[in-house]
C-alpha cells in the first residue's frame, strides 16, 4: 500500500495562511503594547518646563470619510517653543495616543489634523492634548499637567 501526502501546492498555501495569520496575531498583541510603551518611557517635564509649555485647545472637529479626520486647534501661549504635541484621542471604550511633533513658536496658534482608521466601530468622543519637549539625543518629555481636554464635534 502506497501513502500519499498532501500536494506541494496545498502545503505552500495552508504554510503561507498560517504565517499571515500568525503575523496578524502579533501584530495585534503588541499594538496596543508600543504605545503604552510610548507613554511610560516619556519622561515628566520639570516645574521650570511646565512653566514654559501652557497651550490652550480652542477646538476639535471630526469629518467623517475614509480615513476620519480629527482636527485639533490649538495655541502656545508660553513664552517658549513647544516641540509638539502628544495626543490621545479617547472613544467610548478605548484611546489611542500619538504623537504630533510641529514646532510652535510663542503666540503661534493652528491648526493640525489627525487620522483616525475608519475601520474603528466608534469615532472619537474628545481629545486629550499635551505639549512636549525634545531634549538632548530626542527625548521626549511629556508636560502632562498642562494636559486640555476638549469634546469633538
Amino acid at each position: 500500500m502506497e501513502k500519499r501526502g498532501i500536494s506541494p501546492l496545498v502545503a505552500t498555501v495552508l504554510l503561507i495562511g498560517f504565517a499571515i495569520v500568525l503575523g496578524a496575531l502579533v501584530w495585534v498583541f503588541f499594538s496596543g503594547t508600543v504605545l503604552d510603551y510610548q507613554d511610560k518611557t516619556s519622561a515628566q517635564c520639570s516645574a521650570t518646563d511646565a512653566a514654559e509649555t501652557t497651550i490652550t485647545v480652542s477646538s476639535c472637529t471630526i469629518e467623517l470619510g475614509n480615513p476620519i479626520k480629527v482636527n485639533i486647534t490649538a495655541a502656545n501661549i508660553a513664552q517658549s517653543t513647544i516641540d509638539g504635541f502628544r495626543v490621545r484621542m479617547i472613544t467610548a471604550n478605548q484611546g489611542n495616543s500619538m504623537l504630533h511633533v510641529d514646532t510652535f513658536d510663542p503666540g503661534d496658534s493652528r491648526t493640525f489634523s489627525l487620522k483616525q482608521s475608519s475601520s474603528l466601530t466608534e469615532t472619537v468622543k474628545e481629545v486629550e492634548v499635551a505639549p512636549f519637549l525634545i531634549e538632548g539625543s530626542n527625548k521626549v518629555v511629556v508636560c502632562d499637567q498642562n494636559t486640555q481636554k476638549v469634546t469633538c464635534k
